[in-house]
């Protein structure tokens, strides 16, 4: 069989496959529709349009990330598809992010100006667009939030990651914050839970999040994963590595979803008096993200004795411990490198592996565990 009849027969079992994808959703089944979506696309990875149904299939599923993220896919293999502009614009309306489907309406328009429907949504979201102050609080997220994750001065705490692979920043929640997501600890917005009592891995519990999440810790996660973003790719740069990670997060998520990472991994930790975090990795799957957050809710450990300082330890199997240790107060954040951290060898960059863990608290103790990847 030649090339081009292969590729033809592939085509048609790709389409074929979609054909089925839209069956099971019409019946209901959302599931199946999903998985037989992604079989299309694995057979006709380079189809546009093949993109342009699965993110439709996906966003009647409600996995408004993955379609999202198809829909681009769609537009990046075609730059003139309308049409996923135009389904790429709805989502985003969606969302709530006006400023950006009307820009991508206007794309719309520029491509089919005779198209009478594509100038109605148009005008549309026009009517809907904000003031201008609005719209560019729109784009960067709620202005209370922002202030505080751009109120840190992100170069010192690029420098501390190279340097030391954590970095603190001081104050970046609030107390009556803390006091909320504390009284979350008995409240029914937990997937499941976690306990450990012994020396091997720690005395504490901790619950993951259900989706979706506290509005808190879902902002927190999309705009401190904005800025460790741009350290991330400076370091893949450094380290002569072409892959980047997206600039927002639900892209990044995406891309995890898309290698079967599906759990959501903020969590909200406990430790009674004498917990501790014995050293570990928080990595369940392929994508990973290489800084981590941890807020400490209360107490601090800034006071002798307190205990709970975030550990850094090199993973360096058969030789001595070597560590390094950081305390912190309410309210303030850890970044800290989730495998790996830059070390320098004979004048060249390299990456010394890490686990980190918990120094044993005095006094019953709450935190809140931010990775940026999911789990599979």
């Amino acid at each position: 069989m030649t090339s081009q009849k292969e590729r033809r027969k592939k085509r048609r079992r790709a389409e074929a496959c979609m054909d089925q994808a839209y069956g099971a959703a019409q019946d209901g089944n959302l599931t199946l529709a999903q998985r037989l979506s992604q079989r299309s696309i694995d057979e006709g990875f380079v189809n546009p349009r093949l993109w342009l149904d699965h993110g439709r299939i996906h966003q009647l599923a409600g996995a408004h990330d993955i379609a999202e993220s198809a829909f681009r896919q769609a537009i990046a293999l075609s730059p003139t598809y309308a049409e996923a502009f135009a389904e790429l614009a709805a989502l985003q309306a969606t969302s709530g992010k006006i400023v950006q489907a009307e820009r991508l309406q206007r794309r719309v328009v520029e491509l089919q100006p005779d198209d009478e429907d594509a100038q109605s949504r148009l005008r549309g979201y026009e009517a809907l667009l904000p003031t201008t102050d609005d719209a560019a609080v729109e784009v960067r997220a709620p202005a209370s939030l922002t202030e505080r994750s751009a109120g840190a001065d992100w170069t010192p705490v690029e420098a501390e990651l190279r340097a030391n692979g954590m970095a603190r920043i001081q104050g970046l929640i609030r107390e009556d914050e803390c006091r909320d997501l504390i009284a979350m600890w008995d409240e029914s917005v937990f997937e499941h839970e976690v306990e450990s009592d012994d020396e091997a891995t720690g005395r504490m519990g901790y619950r993951f999040f259900t989706r979706p999440l506290p509005p808190l810790v879902l902002k927190l996660r999309e705009e401190i994963y904005a800025q460790l973003a741009v350290i991330a790719n400076a370091f893949q740069s450094d380290l002569g590595r072409s892959d980047r990670f997206p600039a927002v997060l639900s892209d990044f998520t995406a891309r995890c979803h898309a290698a079967n990472q599906h759990r959501t991994t903020p969590i909200l930790l406990h430790y009674d008096a004498g917990g501790f975090n014995a050293p570990h990795r928080d990595i369940a799957g392929k994508v990973v993200f290489p800084f981590q957050l941890v807020v400490t809710l209360g107490p601090g450990c800034s006071d002798a004795g307190d205990g709970g300082e975030l550990r850094l330890v090199d993973d360096r199997p058969g030789k001595g411990l070597r560590e390094k240790r950081m305390s912190t107060g309410v309210g303030d954040a850890v970044v800290f490198c989730t495998r790996e951290r830059l070390v320098e060898i004979s004048g060249a960059l390299g990456l010394q592996p890490v686990m980190h863990g918990v120094t044993e608290v005095s006094r019953e103790r709450f935190a809140l565990g931010i990775p940026f990847h999911e789990h599979g």
